[in-house]
Parts: C-alpha cells; structure tokens; sequence
C-alpha cells in the first residue's frame, strides 16, 4: 500500500497519491480546498486514503502545517 509491488501500480501507492498531493499544494492551502482538488483521481480513493497519505507526507516531513493551520510544502 505505501510501495509498489508486483501487483501494485505506483500510482495506487500512497507514494504515488502523495505525488498528486504535492502537484496540486502551490503554496498554503485548507485541507478541504486540497481534499476537493484532489479526491476527482481515481487513485486517491477515498478520504481515509486522502489522509493516510498526509500522515506520511507530514512524517517524512515533505510537509508541514503554517500558522493557520494551512497546509505548506517545507522547502528543502
């Protein structure tokens, strides 16, 4: 579910979802505009998936909450 596999396309991955989630994170966003950009991708699933993968990416610290609770990419 996080790696691809032999019978796992990248894409379905919560790598690849993440992917998608940092394309479309520009600059500070809301969780709800972010979920509503994002959750038309058949890859993304579902909202369980859609958060999963912000746990991952907020742990492999890709990226991280700003003051008003916005979502932001941490530049690196």
């Amino acid at each position: 579910m996080i790696l691809p596999t032999k019978y796992l396309n990248s894409d379905e991955t919560l790598i690849g979802v993440g992917n998608l989630i940092i394309r479309n994170i520009s600059s500070s966003i809301p969780l709800s505009t972010l979920w509503e950009k994002v959750k038309k991708n058949e890859n993304v699933y579902n909202f369980e998936r859609f958060l999963l993968t912000l746990d991952m990416l907020f742990i492999i610290g890709i990226i991280d909450l700003d003051n008003e609770n916005n979502i932001i990419k941490v530049k690196q």
